[in-house]
């Protein structure tokens, strides 16, 4: 079973990683440097979900927006210790 999970996870993250490469090399860095940062945000969210909801990716729908919101934060600097302390603030 840890074999099976090792697998699924590196699998996740190659998939994510290939995502990842194709959304920044969609995006134009220079128009967004000019733009608001929520504003930025929201655009580059729109674009990453249409690009993982264009793979053929076996994933849930949960899932497909969990690997969104990764992307996004990697893409904008927020890695996951971002996510971690927002959580905690919030409680």
């Amino acid at each position: 079973m840890a074999n099976l999970q090792s697998f699924e996870r590196t699998e996740y993250q190659q998939v994510k990683a290939d995502l990842h490469r194709k959304i920044l090399d969609r995006l134009d860095l220079e128009k967004l440097g000019r733009t608001a940062n929520d504003t930025a945000r929201e655009e580059v969210l729109l674009l990453i979900r249409n690009t993982v909801n264009s793979e053929a990716v076996p994933l849930s729908f949960a899932e497909r927006e969990r690997l969104a919101r990764e992307i996004l934060d990697e893409i904008f600097g927020l890695g996951p210790p971002h996510r971690f302390t927002c959580r905690k603030a919030r409680r």
